[in-house]
């Protein structure tokens, strides 16, 4: 289930998914179009838990880093090496309107 709302419902809905009064509730921040996740530690229902909280997509907003997990190489760079890695071809050039590559050795 997804739910959109604002940060003040978000934070009272996850102090109280893991047990806490709504005034503690009040330190539980939110930025704008964040991603939290409720869940259940150990996938017990009697052990609530939050599994994400606060998540914010740092590439659309700070200029391509990914912060949360400390890689601050470009996505664009990620990408053409998980590529290669995986057994990919990356053709160095430029794709002209009909997808040849301008540049290239034959």
């Amino acid at each position: 289930m997804a739910i959109f709302s604002h940060s003040h419902f978000c934070r009272v809905l996850a102090a109280r998914w893991i047990g806490l009064t709504v005034a503690q509730a009040e330190p539980f921040l939110l930025n704008t179009a964040s991603i939290s996740i409720l869940s259940y530690a150990h996938d017990c229902s009697e052990q609530p838990a939050i599994a994400l909280w606060n998540s914010v997509a740092y590439e659309a907003l700070e200029g391509e880093t990914n912060q949360r997990v400390g890689d601050t190489r470009p996505m664009k760079q990620r990408a053409i090496e998980r590529w290669e890695n995986e057994g990919g071809e990356v053709r160095q050039g430029r794709l002209n309107c009909i997808g040849d590559v301008e540049g290239r050795q034959p």
